[in-house]
């Protein structure tokens, strides 16, 4: 497993379930998010990708959701 990966499962389990987090009884600090990004070539407010990361861990976003319509080589 990646490093990545292994980070992000990490902290997608230490959210709790979604039970404990409808319940409030999650952690007190939850990681800044961005659910809905859409990526380029089709409608973006970006030119790459990478961009959209950069800008979203400039912003201290550490969860962001991406959307693509018709390219889905943008998510390697």
């Amino acid at each position: 497993m990646t490093t990545a990966i292994s980070d992000f499962t990490k902290l997608m389990r230490d959210l709790g379930d979604p039970d404990t987090l409808r319940t409030g009884e999650g952690p007190a600090i939850r990681p800044r998010s961005n659910a809905h990004v859409h990526l380029p070539p089709n409608f973006s407010a970006f030119e790459t990708a990478r961009q959209a990361v950069e800008l979203a861990d400039a912003q201290g976003v550490g969860i962001l959701g991406a959307s693509n319509y018709y390219d889905y080589s943008v998510y390697g």
